[in-house]
């Protein structure tokens, strides 16, 4: 990341390009990426994060990330589901909230990390301008339909990972 006359700049990206790949909240995220010492691994807390969840991933259509959150997140789950059940309902919402806490700490950075990637993919795709900045609208911005997608990931993965569970334990 580097600071030009003009603003942020990302792997040679201009600030109006990472606003108009960012949409909604434009302002919030290259304000926090500008002013992070190490935007790749901490750039703020981010409060919509720690109330909406592996949702916002969805929502910023981080949808890689948002698999593999929950992945980990289902497998952890069951772990501690089938790992003391007299005790499962104290730890499970206590790594609920901890869950929440580590998405809402590393949420920023990880959208910038997932930024920078999408930016640099985009760049190599596009060859003009005008095909550019339409695949920057397309694949950035936010989705409330990728809120749904999410919903259906979560149930999906956890299906699939809470079956495997059951079956490796009463096999």
């Amino acid at each position: 990341m580097e600071n030009s006359k003009d603003g942020l700049e990302i792997n040679n990206f201009t600030e109006d390009e990472m606003w108009m790949f960012i949409g909604d909240n434009a302002e919030f995220y290259l304000d926090k990426w500008r002013t992070a010492k190490n935007p790749k691994v901490y750039a703020g807390w981010n409060w919509a994060t720690f109330f909406a969840g592996i949702f916002w991933f969805g929502y910023r259509k981080m949808y890689k990330t948002l698999a593999i959150i929950l992945t980990i997140d289902n497998v952890l789950m069951n772990l501690i589901f089938y790992s003391n059940p007299y005790l499962n309902t104290f730890f499970i919402k206590l790594y609920g909230f901890l869950m929440e806490f580590l998405l809402a700490f590393f949420g920023n950075s990880l959208y910038y990390n997932y930024s920078k990637k999408t930016l640099s993919d985009i760049k190599k795709k596009s060859e003009d301008e005008l095909p550019f900045q339409g695949m920057l609208l397309k694949k950035g911005g936010n989705n409330w339909g990728g809120v749904g997608i999410a919903i259906l990931l979560n149930i999906c993965i956890s299906v699939v990972i809470t079956a495997l569970f059951k079956y490796v334990i009463f096999r």
